[in-house]
């Protein structure tokens, strides 16, 4: 995962918050956010990547992180409280 957003395919023209503009504390929190995605249930993992056939995974990343201005820890507490409903 790391490579990938580090060094996207697809260029993003120095878009801040996009793979290959990260800074190292968003890539940290991108890493934060796929290691915690495992610990949630296999429904909240299949809405992170529902746009997958038209989305590559770093983008799917950083789309969920730029919600909350890279903060892994609370878009996993969001992901994790909407399965509840």
């Amino acid at each position: 995962h790391k490579a990938q957003l580090e060094e996207p395919r697809v260029k993003s023209s120095g878009l801040q918050g996009y793979p290959g503009e990260l800074t190292i504390e968003e890539l940290e929190e991108c890493q934060k956010f796929v290691r915690g995605l495992k610990e949630l249930s296999p429904s909240v993992t299949e809405q992170v990547y529902s746009f997958r056939d038209v989305e590559e995974e770093p983008y799917t990343i950083c789309r969920w992180l730029r919600a909350t201005k890279f903060d892994a820890t609370k878009i996993l507490e969001r992901l994790d409280e909407n399965q509840e409903m």
